[in-house]
């Protein structure tokens, strides 16, 4: 679906136009002193909001039946980076997205999935690291510091 872009000045010069865009698609509404809004109609958020709760469990059915080699090799064709973390993880950040999926739809915001990507995206570049990884996966030696106290 393509996406009407007006700006600000527009929307508050002459808002007919806006509106009627935004009933036949969303429409991005330029800022220039801060985030673009988008203007579109409440059914299809809700529609996205159901449809993402459906893929979640359609996910979650195909993954039930997946061995682990094919949940890994899934994940190494839709996403290359993934190829970083060790075969286990892969299988947990399969769950883990999963699971976020479902949560995205139920709460009606992508901040689950945004989330889990980028955690699980941050342990792959530490991965990349041969050095980084293998310092953070020991055993601290010693204490740091003190011990914080209980709040």
């Amino acid at each position: 679906m393509a996406i009407t872009e007006v700006s600000f000045t527009d929307l508050l010069r002459d808002p007919k136009p806006v509106v009627a865009a935004a009933e036949k698609s969303r429409v991005r509404i330029r800022r220039r002193d801060g985030l673009d809004l988008v203007l579109g109609l409440a059914d299809a958020d809700e529609s996205v909001a159901l449809h993402t709760a459906a893929i979640a469990r359609l996910l979650a059915a195909f993954a039930a039946e997946m061995s682990e080699d094919e949940i890994s090799h899934a994940l190494l064709e839709g996403l290359a980076w993934t190829e970083w973390l060790p075969p286990r993880s892969r299988s947990e950040f399969a769950h883990d997205l999963i699971r976020a999926i479902s949560q995205a739809g139920d709460l009606e915001s992508f901040v689950p999935i945004q989330q889990t990507m980028r955690e699980w995206k941050a342990t792959a570049t530490i991965y990349t690291d041969p050095y980084l990884a293998e310092r953070l996966q020991k055993p601290i030696a010693k204490p740091l510091g003190r011990r914080v106290s209980k709040p």
